[in-house]
């Protein structure tokens, strides 16, 4: 899971980048709160090299799975918001591109999270089936 975190990061933070670069060069200044998908992506690098660490694995992948649960609520959240201030219409978005990265993030947190209560039931899974083998007989 860290390597997946990993990947997720870097996604994140291409996301904001390439927004931000997008504003600088549709409009003449750059807005910095493109790069609002870069502050998970951050936080999940600093995490996913944390989970590198056996000791540290359970802790930092579940903080990894909070700040992705964060990125999609805040990310589908102000995309939702927007179309609904919008009266339903797309094209009556007053920051289409800002609308659009939002949902991209919101996506990309969704993505994370569903990958993130894969990997948990599966530790769970194995937890259980190490639990019920120790607990067996043994037969001689």
């Amino acid at each position: 899971m860290p390597a997946i975190t990993l990947f997720f990061a870097v996604l994140f933070l291409l996301l904001g980048g390439a927004f931000y670069g997008y504003t600088a060069v549709a409009t003449d200044s750059a807005e910095k709160t493109a790069l609002i998908p870069a502050i998970p992506g951050l936080l999940l690098v600093v995490l996913g090299l944390a989970g590198l660490v056996a000791s540290l694995r359970p802790h930092a992948m579940h903080g990894a799975a909070v700040i992705g649960l964060l990125a999609l609520l805040a990310g589908l959240g102000k995309a939702i918001g927007d179309f609904a201030k919008a009266g339903g219409s797309i094209g009556e978005l007053a920051l289409p591109m800002a609308t659009l990265q939002s949902a991209l993030m919101g996506l990309l947190g969704l993505i994370f999270m569903a990958f993130c209560v894969n990997s948990f039931m599966a530790a769970r899974a194995k937890r259980k089936k190490l639990a019920a083998s120790a607990a067996a007989p043994v037969s001689e």
